[in-house]
């Protein structure tokens, strides 16, 4: 189990499960003041202009008339004209229909503009959504793969482009850009105005490709909230790099890596493997613009930013969730609370669906990707309004990556040398057509004189 825990960490982190809004920010309830009011007349209109002793009390007993009778409890202050639009949203989330969820947290949105759950509501709505788009790319590339791969005495080598091209078509006929946009401005409606926010939900399957890869399910609050801005913002900021680059390379290479028995060899002659097929997608010269800038420099540096920001969030929803005190249980992302106290303290491990409280192999892969998230965010918001450090470059090293190989019992592959970082904030900064292609070809030479 623990040996995907990487794969759907990348897809959870962020709800990922992805997943947050708002909780309900409905007025005070007016009761207490005007029975206050009530008083007040009641000594206003002084008994003593008719003497009680002359009337009897007995007669009309003052305790008959209550002024209980309207029970101020029986009146709800915490109601609102959205609450049926709000279970009606849940009922949806609760069967993956993201979609429909979305109307209906809308139109609670439209009962009662304030209420905060249904800004969290759609979050997740649209947390949902993505993960629907994302399934029909899974079963496009599925289906790709399915058919035989191209004839090697094929004198052209068949071009990925046009594979590339139908994933966007299908990614962006999904709305994944606008609607990732949406639910960026909500969790940040949540962050700014509810940052206390909860959102109760029993049950969210989360579903890729026909399969249940989580049942999210308790209480949402902000650092759900923000893992599922991390979740839109990455995948928002793939495919705008997947516009902004060519992506001209040998398809049939694919085919080719595809089939290799990955498993029958060693670690180390697997990765070289890899780099070497790496090199050959990168530096082949009949797809020579492989990886290089398409025209307008803008949409390349707006994809750069969108995906810093979502590492930014990424490292972000681990710093919410240890800050949380109480030591509930029923968070869908949280720690567990060994010691009882109230809050986290180092080496309690955290909770994350589906495996529940992370073992120790578990929870050291997590918190080695928390480590590599920050890592890319400054680099990538790198000579950004985002700059955490303006007076020094933040170029990443690929010696970050080495606790998370660890983390997973591979080796710690590359030194901590300038010849082995990539400067992600300077190629969007300068948005040179080929220099992020350069460096990671130069990269990849210097790691296939290390590796089998």
């Amino acid at each position: 189990m623990a040996k995907h825990l990487w794969s759907k960490w990348l897809m959870l982190i962020g709800l990922a499960l992805l997943m947050a809004a708002f909780g309900c920010a409905c007025g005070d309830d007016d009761d207490d003041n005007n029975q206050g009011a009530d008083d007040d007349a009641d000594d206003d209109a002084d008994d003593d202009t008719v003497d009680d002793d002359n009337v009897d009390d007995d007669t009309v007993d003052d305790d008959t008339v209550d002024d209980d009778t309207v029970d101020d409890d029986t009146v709800d202050d915490d109601t609102s004209a959205a609450d049926p639009f709000i279970e009606e949203g849940k009922r949806y989330l609760r069967l993956d229909e993201g979609d429909l969820a979305n109307v209906q947290f809308k139109l609670g949105m439209d009962a009662d503009p304030l209420n905060g759950e249904c800004w969290y509501g759609i979050v997740l709505a649209d947390t949902l959504h993505n993960f629907d788009v994302v399934s029909v790319l899974v079963s496009y590339i599925e289906m790709v793969f399915g058919f035989q791969p191209p004839s090697a005495g094929d004198d052209i080598p068949q071009s990925g482009q046009a594979f590339i091209d139908q994933l966007l078509n299908d990614a962006l006929d999904g709305l994944l850009i606008e609607n990732s946009a949406e639910l960026v401005e909500q969790a940040e409606h949540v962050r700014a105005d509810d940052p206390t926010v909860e959102f109760d939900l029993d049950r969210m399957p989360i579903i890729i490709n026909f399969e249940e890869i989580v049942d999210a399910h308790g209480v949402f609050d902000l650092a759900e909230g923000v893992a599922a801005e991390s979740v839109a913002r990455q995948l928002s900021g793939l495919v705008q790099h997947m516009t902004a680059l060519n992506l001209d390379f040998d398809l049939g290479l694919i085919f080719e890596i595809m089939d290799v028995d990955w498993g029958s060899m060693p670690i180390e002659e697997a990765i070289g493997l890899v780099v070497d097929y790496a090199l050959l997608l990168i530096d082949d010269p009949i797809f020579p613009d492989f990886l290089t800038l398409k025209g307008d420099a803008e949409p390349y540096k707006a994809a750069g930013l969108e995906l810093g920001l979502g590492f930014l969030n990424a490292a972000e929803t681990y710093d919410l969730i240890v800050a949380e005190t109480g030591g509930e249980q029923d968070e869908v992302l949280g720690y567990d609370d060994a010691n009882e106290d109230g809050e986290w303290q180092e080496g309690e491990h955290l909770i994350v669906p589906p495996w529940g409280i992370l073992d120790d192999e578990q929870n050291a892969q997590a918190w080695a990707f928390r480590d590599v998230f920050g890592h890319l965010a400054d680099s990538f918001l790198d000579y950004t309004e985002y700059d955490q450090d303006p007076e020094n470059a933040t170029p990443f090293k690929l010696a970050y990556l080495n606790e998370l190989l660890k983390s997973f019992g591979l080796p710690g592959l590359f030194p901590d040398s300038p010849l082995f970082q990539i400067d992600f904030g300077a190629s969007y900064r300068d948005a040179d057509p080929t220099q992020f292609r350069d460096t990671l070809v130069l990269i990849l030479k210097l790691l296939d004189s290390i590796l089998p």
